[in-house]
């Protein structure tokens, strides 16, 4: 079970409820909030047993693909949007994500 708080930390949780680890996040940059967070559950199989199964994004446009809770490696991506929601597909296989992006016209 993941939690996100509002302090911008996301905690992991067994079966039971009990408090097991904070995720480390690399979003220190600017302390963008959490937009979504997907735990891929794999109850379809893994693509690759290495492949991400964890993904955190935040508002600025970061994602953090992790391959579980303790990756100290994780896969950043800057995708340019103001981000807002992800998922994954039903064989761990894509993630969509979605958000926005505002363009400037010309002064």
């Amino acid at each position: 079970l993941l939690l996100g708080t509002s302090s911008n930390t996301v905690q992991v949780l067994d079966q039971h409820g009990n408090y097991m680890v904070d995720l480390r996040l690399y979003n220190s940059e600017d302390n963008s909030p959490i937009a979504a967070m997907h735990w891929y559950d794999g109850l379809e199989g893994l693509v690759d047993p290495n492949a991400p199964t964890l993904a955190v994004c935040f508002v600025s446009g970061r994602v953090q693909l992790m391959r579980h809770e303790g990756d100290t490696s994780p896969v950043l991506i800057e995708t340019g949007l103001t981000l807002q929601r992800l998922a994954w597909n039903t064989n761990g296989s894509v993630i969509a994500i979605g958000g926005t992006q505002v363009q400037r016209v010309g002064d």
